[in-house]
């Protein structure tokens, strides 16, 4: 028993679970380390590479080609999209039967972390993330986590064990500009409190 979990340790050590939002479809060759999309719509694919070391992955679309490297084991997003991708960790709560009341200054520190990360102020330290087309980046180490990627809904996710899930939230950064105007004109009706 113990060779095999020495095995199973050493295998997860280089895990890579990489996530690639593309615009149409995304042929991923992961032995050669290539990914080649085209087409229009959105498509999400996830694969598993297990290396330990830099890996280097060549994205090649109609509107560009580029050279990221994945580092490291974790979680990661490929952002074969014309459009920037931007997201965060977000707070899992478990669903609320009565919504509640969002104060003036709730709405005004959601508004400026919305523009930090609109300019691309983020970091990973704070797990805010800023994904320009033919790039990617590491969400997080933890290859459970869950991540909610564009153009889909928060869903339930189950606790385990009584640990909070670890959740990402991500948007088109269009979208982003959209619910901070509304975020703005709400503030700017005069309200001292919004109701969710």
């Amino acid at each position: 028993l113990v060779p095999v979990l020495m095995m199973l340790a050493s295998c997860a050590a280089g895990h890579k679970k990489v996530i690639v939002l593309s615009q149409g479809s995304a042929n991923i060759d992961t032995d050669n380390r290539k990914i080649d999309a085209s087409g229009q719509g959105h498509e999400e694919k996830t694969v598993l590479i297990h290396d330990e070391g830099q890996v280097p992955m060549e994205l090649n679309t109609p509107f560009g080609k580029n050279t990221v490297q994945l580092d490291g084991s974790g979680l990661f997003i490929i952002n074969l999209k014309q459009d920037t991708i931007v997201g965060s960790l977000v707070n899992y709560t478990a669903p609320k039967t009565q919504g509640r009341t969002i104060t003036e200054p709730e709405l005004r520190a959601n508004i400026d972390s919305l523009e930090q990360i609109l300019t691309g102020r983020v970091s990973a330290e704070k797990k805010t993330f800023y994904i320009l087309p033919l790039h990617a980046v590491k969400v997080t180490d933890n290859t459970d986590a869950h991540i909610v990627t564009p153009f889909h809904q928060m869903t339930s996710i189950s606790v385990e064990s009584g640990k909070t899930p670890e959740v990402y939230r991500f948007y088109p950064i269009a979208e982003v500009r959209v619910t901070l105007l509304h975020l703005k004109d709400l503030l700017g009706e005069g309200g001292r409190a919004i109701n969710e």
